[in-house]
């Protein structure tokens, strides 16, 4: 077969340009990579109590066992604002939560975060404007003795107010409260009332024993006043029974390390 000597002029522009350039670039191929990041591969982490501590601890640059759910991030860990807003973003990068610019400014203590971090939209609704315990007093005041079913005592003369503590308002969306009628005899250490929380009730168990002589009937139908100041939103007042069971209650110092146990 004769192969023909003549080179269509087309080839030989093709050639020189080829010469000139060096190779020709390859086509670009048909993806999409190149318009839009692809999609984050990275695994999140599961919000245990080790990984929260640990990113609260390096974000707040503290030693990690200064964080305990009681501790205030203000007074106990110095945590300006710039470093809450980097703790709230750090939270959303490991465990995928979704914050709004606020939301730095809702978490007072470490309890708060654990709390926020198990349902953002849930702990931004319980708190929405209420004043934070910085503003307002300290969650473990010490004029006020404590039970370990997470509710204070306030001792005056013969009587005694008696509501819930900072604990037990942080862990629940705390609703209506279904409370005793003035006359109940409280037996220490038996329910008298149940606080709605969720899905659930919560029931409350007398620190003493006494009988009923005033109810808050505001906290009837919302625990909005107990959001707002636990230790003001009184529950019941009793005539105690017995002013030695008293006795039993322990301190602000021995309350909060219970809660700080993990009760």
């Amino acid at each position: 077969r004769v192969v023909s000597d003549r080179v269509a002029p087309g080839f030989l522009v093709l050639a020189a340009l080829t010469l000139a350039c060096g190779h020709p670039a390859a086509p670009p191929e048909n993806d999409q990579s190149q318009e839009r990041a692809q999609p984050s591969t990275s695994k999140k982490q599961d919000p245990t109590w080790d990984n929260i501590r640990r990113i609260i601890a390096q974000k707040l640059s503290v030693p990690e066992d200064k964080v305990v759910p009681s501790a205030r991030f203000d007074d106990d860990l110095n945590a300006a604002e710039p470093d809450m807003e980097d703790m709230v973003e750090g939270f959303d990068a490991a465990f995928g939560t979704e914050s709004d610019t606020d939301d730095a400014g809702l978490l007072v203590t470490v309890q708060d975060a654990i709390d926020y971090i198990d349902s953002p939209s849930t702990f931004r609704e319980a708190h929405a404007g209420r004043d934070t315990y910085s503003d307002v007093q300290d969650p473990y005041p010490t004029d006020v003795k404590y039970s370990k079913y997470h509710e204070w005592v306030k001792v005056e003369g013969g009587e005694a107010s008696i509501g819930v503590t900072w604990a037990l308002d942080h862990r629940y969306v705390l609703g209506a409260l279904h409370l005793p009628e003035v006359g109940h005899q409280l037996t220490a250490g038996a329910p008298y009332a149940i606080i709605d929380a969720g899905m659930a009730g919560i029931p409350l168990n007398a620190p003493v024993s006494g009988t009923v002589i005033e109810v808050n009937k505001q906290l009837a139908s919302s625990g909005g006043r107990v959001h707002k100041n636990p230790y003001a939103a009184w529950i019941i007042k009793v005539k105690l029974a017995d002013p030695k069971e008293i006795d039993a209650l322990i301190s602000a110092a021995d309350y909060r390390e219970f809660v700080d146990a993990g009760n």
